[in-house]
């Protein structure tokens, strides 16, 4: 609350404001001066490179995704939401990195309006060569693919609203996926792959790699797609449950880098955005926003956006450091939840140069031990994918 910083300050640094010169304090000024702090460490980033010899052929991997909250209803002017949602206003956060490097390479905020793939599309020309981009169905865009394959990599899952053609007889027809999934079950094979086009007037195939899905998650799978369903007042069509049967992967990478058996794999690296969002949300109380004034809110947001990024900063290094020395993979979720329980370390940190080197000598003999993935049952590990021989 305003009364907070008030007490604050005056216990903290012997400034005495009242509750009416502290909200003045949150004003446009402040906003553009803590966005520009932002700015200026992500241009500053100091990061340690990670060799991971399955990517080796790629210039970087980058992961995208994103993240909506609801805001309080008196910012939908500025920060408009779905129709459905109960405030009527809504952030939506664009955060994509480089596996390889920790470079944060997109970290921008919209309104909740803003699609994923209208960002793809608004983006691909940010793509760097040789780069492998990995994202979620929410970007799948045939177009945005085909310009990436012109000096990039992808990897994505197929969209179930999306047809993929062979080539039968000199002919391109629809690839039907009742009859590969009774090859896969006839012939009890893993995995099949296929040469498909995107669109019937493509000239250049990529990869379709096709594997069953086991009968428990395929019926959770159901489940949750009937539900979706019958909220939207629609039934599931045959040809999605033809799609719920099957893990449907496709790719540009050559075979020779990544065969079909690893490719799975691969994609599952996606899922290290889903425990850094998990962090940032659970643990930095990014979608804690209660009713203020926009420009306060925009500080909270902004400030809060840049102690993410500072202690991302270490994570990585920390990251990087740990596997080249162990072998071993640091969690980037303990790491948040350790930062977050003693906050008042770092804040006596940053006061000086050699407070902030003991701070660090002191978290980094913390994360090497304790702070380390473990293995889930069931569940290949990152470092199990980094160790991929090929």
């Amino acid at each position: 609350s305003l009364n907070d910083h008030c007490c604050h300050l005056e216990m903290n640094h012997q400034v005495s404001i009242s509750k009416q010169g502290m909200d003045k304090k949150f004003s446009p000024e402040a906003v553009d001066f803590v966005r520009e702090l932002l700015e200026k460490q992500m241009h500053d980033q100091i990061l340690q490179q990670v060799d991971i010899g399955v990517l080796s052929h790629f210039t970087s991997v980058k992961i995208k995704d994103s993240v909506r909250w609801q805001l309080p209803g008196n910012l939908k002017d500025s920060y408009p939401g779905s129709t459905g949602s109960a405030s009527g206003s809504g952030l939506h956060v664009q955060f994509e990195f480089d596996l390889l490097s920790g470079n944060v390479s997109d970290l921008k905020i919209h309104d909740a309006l803003y699609q994923d793939v209208k960002d793809a599309k608004n983006t691909v020309g940010d793509v760097e060569e040789g780069s492998l981009i990995i994202r979620d169905l929410g970007y799948f865009d045939k177009k945005v693919f085909k310009t990436i394959s012109t000096k990039a990599y992808f990897l994505s899952r197929l969209n179930p609203q999306s047809d993929v053609y062979g080539l039968k007889a000199d002919k391109k027809e629809r690839v039907c996926l009742d009859e590969l999934y009774e090859t896969l079950k006839d012939n009890k094979l893993a995995s099949i792959e296929l040469d498909v086009f995107l669109d019937k007037k493509d000239i250049e195939s990529v990869r379709l790699i096709v594997e069953p899905i086991p009968e428990g998650e395929y019926a959770k799978r159901m489940r949750k797609a009937g539900q979706n369903a019958k909220n939207k007042g629609r039934t599931l069509t045959k040809e999605y449950k033809s799609y719920a049967r099957l893990g449907l992967y496709i790719t540009n990478i050559p075979k020779e880098w990544v065969p079909m058996e690893h490719i799975r794999s691969l994609y599952r690296l996606r899922w290290q955005i889903e425990l850094r969002f998990k962090a940032f949300k659970s643990h930095c109380k990014l979608a804690k926003i209660k009713k203020m004034k926009l420009e306060r809110m925009q500080c909270y947001l902004f400030a809060t956006l840049l102690h993410i990024m500072l202690n991302w900063q270490i994570a990585v290094n920390f990251f990087g450091i740990i596997w080249q020395n162990e072998s071993k993979t640091m969690s980037i979720l303990k790491f948040y939840k350790t930062i977050e329980a003693h906050k008042n370390l770092q804040n006596n940190a940053l006061i000086s140069r050699d407070n902030m080197k003991g701070y660090l000598l002191d978290l980094f003999k913390i994360a090497e031990k304790k702070l380390l993935t473990e293995k889930k049952k069931n569940k290949l590990s990152m470092k199990e994918i980094f160790d991929i021989n090929i």
